[in-house]
């Protein structure tokens, strides 16, 4: 860091040995070159030298990544990435200055997405060379290497970099290194030669002609039959869509005087609405929108309610699953830098991680980038109504979340399915989408959706009320609604049954209107439907509270708390199994949490402490030892699943490794080998190497491709090879074995006393 900016350091190895005068006359050859032209677009920024240290250093603007890189993980970024390289060097060879040493390690990306010409080591200033000079030794790399710069007398021209821009242009298409497999004694000969030059890729985009004609233009023996720079700017801006060229980058008429450029003064860029923001991006499905900081926009759309929810990534953290939300307004902006708790709010909301006002074509808009990867729920809900365990778990966490939210000074306006996200990796289900929060006492301003609109909000709606204030107990309208579909068979309120929203409005609004034969038609035991009806009074002042909601659940949810901290093997073997083939159905079938409340008296019995991680286990080492390798393999599991789905590549459900009850899987394996010291747990040595190598970022697509058919034979041969280990685990357990055999694995059968049945 220099004065709080990332730098580059360049350290001088090459030349420690030399003698003082050489030394001094190289430093100072690269300074004067670089220093000339450092602060002009598509030049590496110089921030210093010194000569005081050995070997002395070169300090330079930091860059994310080489062009060859770039181009090769966002390939629609080819054209604007190579004008502003063609742009660069037009500029340098204004200045009388050849480089001597292009190349795609030498073209290097910023993190604002420009490209910056790196390495001086080897410039010339041609002003006082007469534009030509004579060498002894050839400058360069070999395989970019012009004709003129291999053989005597090496005379060189700015012509000499066109070859070289030709040869990185090459690099670039095919993501390879020209003349890979040639020697230095080959190059004589392909030096000499006019026909022998790198193949055209086979693959090459149509569009892509053109491109290809001026490279190839590049490479001709004589010097002055190849285009200069500025004819390539000029040929680049002609040829192809000008705003494609212009894309992330600052006019350059200051620096090249660029003939044609009457495309760029026919494009009407300007934007005036938020939907044809949102109707430009989806046109350019390519392209890629820088937004705040590091943060990048990419043109696909998430879900259906809101147009307005994209894809996004950051480029420092690309691994992150992100989205990002536009909006015409800040409002949930505002809410999100309102919260007091940021760290407490993550378990409750979907994270936000930065927001601003974003500009686009003379447009203000408002960008919120926000966790991605959970699954909506109103996709979940048949789950939610099959599965006991799950559906309590989602009531307990939106109760909490709604609480924290009020504790905060806000509603949330809209609470429904479809505001809630269930983050598998975190087993947490969250609120989302605060287009609608209010603050409490604040004048509501926007209306839910119609079956969880509260009666005031109806006779609002209907004009019977002329204000309507926020309140706690609107939010318990919504809440209450939403939990008593989670009891019916269908999930369908009875009283909405073949209406329009219209017409379901009318009816809220109506003053006898209620809910009583959704709770008749309700799975509710008889003192539960007691507290639904009060909470869904039709007068907001004689509503209940949510802490009544909270009352339905067994002994107000202490029920997790003991199983987490009385046998967390057991919970955990619940989300160990579910990997197995068939482990869904297993798992539905007979392994529910509440069973394994019933076996307090079991041998296996575990304690787990939030606050330190620490684990005192009272369980016969048998367990220990079956059960920390499935645990140790499902953490890394988890987390090469959830870097790997950055790339786009999605596992199916029956690699789902499914975490449950939010605890972390990490930390009670490291403490579990803590006291467990000479228990083995090696989880496969293959996994953790593709673990390390995808947090590193060193993979290619193609790469990442294959280790994903990697992760999933591990699955498999790692659950289905030790079946007969987790059915010894099971038994230590105290779970009862019967001999019925389902895809080739034994049916557990438990018979629960559970109070949630």
């Amino acid at each position: 860091m220099y004065y709080g900016q990332a730098v580059a350091v360049k350290r001088f190895d090459q030349i420690v040995s030399a003698d003082s005068a050489e030394l001094e006359k190289v430093i100072k050859k690269e300074i004067k070159a670089w220093k000339d032209v450092s602060h002009e677009p598509n030049i590496l920024t110089l921030v210093g030298v010194c000569t005081k240290t050995q070997p002395p250093i070169l300090v330079s603007e930091l860059c994310e990544t080489n062009i060859r890189r770039y181009v090769r993980d966002w390939p629609e970024a080819l054209l604007p990435m190579i004008y502003q390289f063609a742009c660069g060097l037009a500029f340098l060879h204004s200045k009388n200055i050849i480089h001597r040493d292009l190349k795609g390690d030498n073209v290097l990306i910023t993190f604002q997405k420009t490209v910056a010409i790196a390495d001086f080591g080897l410039s010339r200033s041609t002003e006082s060379l007469k534009n030509t000079r004579t060498g002894s030794k050839a400058s360069g790399t070999l395989n970019w290497m012009s004709p003129e710069q291999f053989f005597r007398p090496r005379s060189l021209t700015t012509k000499s970099d066109i070859w070289s821009f030709g040869m990185t242009i090459w690099e670039i298409l095919c993501n390879d290194t020209p003349y890979r497999e040639c020697s230095e004694y080959e190059f004589q000969d392909i030096l000499k030669s006019e026909d022998d030059r790198p193949e055209k890729p086979k693959d090459l985009n149509p569009c892509f002609e053109p491109l290809w004609s001026l490279v190839t233009k590049c490479w001709q023996l004589e010097p002055n039959a190849r285009p200069s720079a500025k004819d390539i700017v000029e040929f680049l801006v002609r040829t192809y869509n000008a705003q494609d060229m212009l894309h992330q980058q600052e006019s350059f008429d200051e620096c090249i005087n660029v003939s044609d450029t009457s495309e760029m003064e026919d494009i009407d860029d300007t934007v005036t609405s938020l939907n044809q923001l949102i109707e430009l991006i989806v046109t350019e499905p390519s392209r890629e929108w820088p937004l705040l900081n590091n943060y990048v926009l990419r043109p696909r759309i998430l879900g259906t309610a809101n147009q307005g929810i994209f894809r996004a990534y950051n480029e420092r953290q690309p691994w992150k699953h992100l989205a990002v939300k536009l909006s015409d307004n800040s409002h949930e902006m505002d809410f999100y830098k309102s919260v007091v708790d940021i760290e407490k709010a993550k378990d409750y909301f979907v994270e936000c991680f930065e927001s601003g006002a974003w500009y686009v074509r003379g447009y203000k808009c408002f960008a919120v980038i926000l966790q991605r990867g959970g699954r909506n729920c109103e996709n979940y809900c048949q789950y939610l109504l099959k599965d006991s365990i799950a559906k309590y778990r989602f009531i307990e966490q939106i109760l909490a979340a709604t609480q924290f939210l009020h504790s905060q000074g806000w509603i949330h306006g809209d609470i429904k399915l479809e505001n809630v996200a269930y983050f598998e990796a975190e087993a947490r289900f969250k609120l989302m989408n605060m287009d609608h929060a209010q603050n409490i006492d604040a004048a509501i301003t926007k209306h839910c959706v119609s079956e969880y609109c509260p009666p005031e909000m109806a006779m609002y709606i209907r004009g019977h009320k002329k204000i309507l204030v926020a309140s706690e107990k609107f939010d318990t309208w919504c809440v209450a609604v939403l939990v008593l579909k989670l009891f019916l068979k269908d999930g369908v309120l009875k009283e909405f049954s073949g209406l329009d929203e219209k017409a379901i409005i009318q009816l809220i609004a109506s003053p006898d209107f209620n809910l009583d034969h959704s709770l008749n038609a309700s799975d509710l035991k008889p003192p539960q439907k007691q507290i639904f009806a009060l909470c869904l009074h039709p007068d907001p002042e004689k509503r209940g509270t949510l802490d009544d909601i909270l009352a339905i659940l067994p002994e107000r949810t202490s029920l997790w708390i003991k199983l987490s901290r009385s046998i967390p093997f057991a919970w955990r073997l619940d989300g160990v199994i579910e990997p197995l083939p068939r482990g869904k159905a297993l798992r539905e079938m007979s392994l529910r949490l509440t069973s394994l409340c019933e076996m307090r008296e079991s041998s296996s019995r575990c304690e787990h402490f939030y606050q330190d991680a620490s684990i005192q286990v009272q369980a016969d080492s048998t367990f220990v030892r079956d059960a920390l390798p499935f645990l140790k393999t499902s953490s890394l599991v988890i987390k090469a699943i959830g870097l790997i789905s950055c790339y786009d590549i999605q596992f199916g459900s029956d690699y789902n490794v499914d975490v449950s009850d939010g605890i972390d899987v990490e930390k009670t394996v490291l403490a579990l080998q803590n006291f467990h010291g000479v228990v083995s747990s090696t989880a496969p040595p293959r996994l953790v190497e593709i673990v390390n190598h995808l947090e590193n970022g060193d993979l290619e697509e193609e790469e990442v491709k294959t280790v994903a058919k990697e992760i999933k034979r591990i699955i498999e041969d790692n659950w289905k090879n030790n079946t007969e280990v987790m059915a010894t685990a099971l038994r230590n357990l105290g779970l009862r074995l019967d001999g019925d055999v389902i895809g080739g694995l034994t049916k557990r059968t438990i018979k629960s006393q559970s109070p949630f049945e």
